[in-house]
């Protein structure tokens, strides 16, 4: 399946389904026209802020709340993301928080994203308990687009345990598609 490059690629899914990891492939698929904006201010143990190097090495741009990778950890966004948004020429990849309360932060630039035009990713992992079904998995959906007012457009089997990467089931997969109206999309 051939995809062409979108203008900004949103990222949304569960708590550990690999929202970051995917932001991380994205990157390097795109680099040095990428920049990736960390928008976990949620669960940020584990985001592409924790990166910063291997995206600069890629020569591509990280926008990270002021306060990332230090022992304070504070619910902020960069107002970088306002102009990244607004004037951004590359790809940019918006990695956000896990769950509806992870993804409520797009709201505030659901307008501004609309009109820069996106497509939004929603990863699944079929090992993560919120999602080992895909009727588990579109319910989740629902829940996030509610959330954030931003419907997905396609989604990503991410499927993972412990550090292994399985191959995407594709019955899973499929059922995913029929429930949620969503296409696949490849990395």
């Amino acid at each position: 399946m051939t995809q062409s490059k979108p203008k900004t690629i949103i990222i949304i899914g569960h708590f550990g389904v690999g929202k970051t990891t995917v932001a991380m492939r994205l990157c390097e698929n795109l680099a040095p026209n990428a920049c990736v904006a960390d928008l976990d201010i949620v669960n940020p143990f584990f985001r592409t802020s924790d990166y910063a190097e291997r995206i600069e090495s890629m020569g591509a741009r990280l926008i990270a709340p002021e306060f990332a990778g230090s022992s304070l950890e504070v619910s902020t966004l960069s107002g970088e993301i306002d102009g990244a948004i607004g004037g951004y020429e590359g790809t940019l990849i918006l990695d956000t928080g896990g769950n509806p309360d992870g993804a409520a932060v797009l709201g505030r630039y659901k307008e501004r994203l609309c009109e820069r035009g996106y497509i939004c990713l929603y990863v699944v992992n079929r090992f993560r308990p919120e999602s080992t079904t895909a009727k588990a998995a579109a319910g989740v959906l629902k829940e996030i687009e509610e959330s954030c007012g931003i419907n997905a457009t396609h989604v990503y089997d991410n499927t993972h345990l412990m550090g292994q990467a399985f191959k995407p089931d594709e019955n899973y997969l499929k059922e995913i598609i029929k429930l949620t109206n969503l296409s696949e999309y490849e990395i």
